[in-house]
């Protein structure tokens, strides 16, 4: 049996998604008509740490040189 980690920290199931379908299936749909069940979140981590941005420009001829270098090691 799979868990799902959501926004929040709450924990899902495949046997959660299985009876959040049946109801679905039945027309039971928690919440209010318009209103949002579950606001989006957005994307989820790619990391369970603190992700760092490395940007830099080198000479077309470095970074074949570079892309050689990793092809072969």
């Amino acid at each position: 049996m799979a868990e799902y980690r959501i926004k929040g920290g709450y924990a899902l199931t495949d046997e959660d998604f299985g009876r959040m379908a049946e109801e679905a299936e039945r027309g039971e749909y928690p919440g209010t008509p318009g209103a949002w069940v579950v606001r989006p979140q957005g994307r989820p981590a790619l990391a369970d740490e603190g992700l760092v941005t490395i940007a830099f420009k080198v000479p077309r001829s470095q970074r074949d040189a570079l892309d050689r270098a990793l092809a072969v090691g």
